[in-house]
């Protein structure tokens, strides 16, 4: 973290080194983008040089960062200074949203399902909105069992931003995302999105060397316990109406109706010298007759709606007393209505259909319309306020200690916790914030619990 350099957005050529600054934070984080803050002198000849969308890459950590304000600050006791933020390359995930429907099949490969969401957004644009292309990012597969074993339960995505799914699908499993720019040759660089997962340093595998956090070790300081299920949700009963194509009745020939008309006209007359009248109107009445069998049959349409309301169990379910339920009323639109010629996401075709299966038009079946909502309610049972809690906090002491970030373990990593009441945990490293100012070179992790 001692040396910084500054890359053009476009090119990645070298602008300049900073190795002069007041203080930086540098965050990077294992499932969602980093970030950072950068304090300099105010005239730094940096100040003529950094412009927005810059790259900020730091030599001794994997992560670059993307220049997102620049913030001269004047301060008559403090004096003047450039204060320049940013996020790491994960952010560009930020700018795309699931622009079209996408169905992922039940048990479809999670690797396979977040690389279609990317390939769809960001790298296999042609031929359907190329302005959408980012030049020279590549999905970078990875051949981990602990990444490609992962599976999904059948999913729809439409609209929403792709930062938040993958976020959300890299959540659950525990499963680590990054971007980083890798060189191909001189001067030149691409973006590589990847998916991975950290190693297990705990007790629980014994093929690695354990990393271990207590107070017999004399590595922790103050730490806090929680184990709470006050709001946790088990079950979801979820209610959406599914509206599907018109109905269409015809009527047969010789059954079919006709209608005679009998038109009334206006009449008036005196009384008293006063006129009064009489509007026209039309009276219908039906009649069938043997003459009408030879009649053209006759298409009415009636609506084809249904409410459906699904339970939806977390995995495992269960039951009496330790059933919890709430109710989610979905607000989805039943009806897709989409063009002939169009990609036709709820048949998952791999090109567009000349036209729609006749009757389909677009619309959803009964079971997709289903699959999405039981998607939904599954991502409620997700939510945070409707989970069982079991977190462990602990201050880690850093100087001296035996065990160190980048040595002995890394980004996404699980490590050992425990208290002096016997609480043993496994932790993950979900964060490191590396800091230099006065106070000198610090590196800092914080932990999550292993799920």
């Amino acid at each position: 973290m001692r040396e910084l350099v500054l890359m053009d957005r476009t090119t990645f050529r070298k602008i300049r080194e900073i190795d002069t600054y007041e203080s930086i934070i540098w965050t990077i984080r294992y499932n969602a983008f980093g970030d950072f803050e950068l304090y300099l002198p105010v005239d730094s000849s940096i100040l003529h040089e950094v412009k927005l969308g810059m790259y900020i890459w730091a030599k001794d950590v994997e992560r670059v960062m993307i220049v997102d304000e620049i913030n001269i600050i004047t301060d008559l006791e403090q004096g003047n200074r450039l204060l320049i933020k940013g996020k790491s390359l994960e952010s560009i995930l930020l700018y795309r949203v699931i622009q079209k429907p996408i169905t992922i099949k039940d048990g479809r490969s999670l690797q396979a399902a977040i690389r279609t969401l990317i390939n769809n957004a960001l790298i296999s644009t042609s031929g359907t909105h190329e302005d959408r292309t980012v030049p020279n990012f590549v999905f970078a597969n990875s051949s981990d069992p602990a990444v490609t074993s992962l599976t999904m339960e059948e999913r729809q995505f439409d609209g929403e931003n792709l930062y938040d799914v993958i976020c959300e699908l890299c959540e659950g499993p525990q499963i680590g995302f990054k971007i980083v720019m890798t060189e191909t040759a001189i001067d030149k660089y691409q973006f590589t999105f990847s998916l991975y997962k950290g190693k297990d340093r705990s007790y629980g595998q014994g093929s690695l060397p354990y990393v271990v956090f207590s107070p017999s070790y004399d590595n922790i300081g103050n730490s806090n316990y929680l184990e709470s299920d006050a709001a946790q949700k088990t079950s979801v009963v979820v209610v959406g109406e599914w509206v599907g194509p018109p109905i269409e009745i015809v009527n047969p020939v010789g059954t079919d109706t006709k209608t005679k008309t009998t038109t009334t006209s206006v009449t008036s007359s005196k009384s008293n010298g006063l006129v009064t009248a009489t509007p026209e109107y039309e009276t219908t009445s039906t009649s069938t007759s043997e003459s009408d069998s030879e009649s053209t049959p006759v298409k009415t349409y009636k609506e084809n709606k249904s409410i459906r309301r699904l339970m939806v169990n977390k995995a495992g379910g269960r039951k009496g007393l330790d059933r919890r339920e709430i109710f989610l009323r979905s607000s989805l639109s039943a009806s897709i209505h989409l063009e002939p010629g169009e990609n036709n996401p709820y048949d998952n075709t791999p090109t567009p259909p000349a036209e729609f299966p006749e009757g389909r038009e677009g619309h959803m079946t009964k079971s997709e319309f289903d699959a999405i909502l039981r998607s939904e309610a599954r991502a409620l049972l997700e939510e945070e306020e409707n989970s069982y809690i079991q977190t462990f906090e602990g201050d880690v002491l850093h100087e001296d200690a035996q065990f160190k970030y980048g040595r002995d373990f890394f980004l996404g990593d699980i490590a050992q916790f425990a208290n002096e009441y016997g609480i043993w945990v496994q932790v993950l490293v979900s964060e490191v914030v590396f800091t230099n100012d006065n106070n000198g070179y610090h590196v800092i992790p914080t932990w999550i619990m292993k799920t």
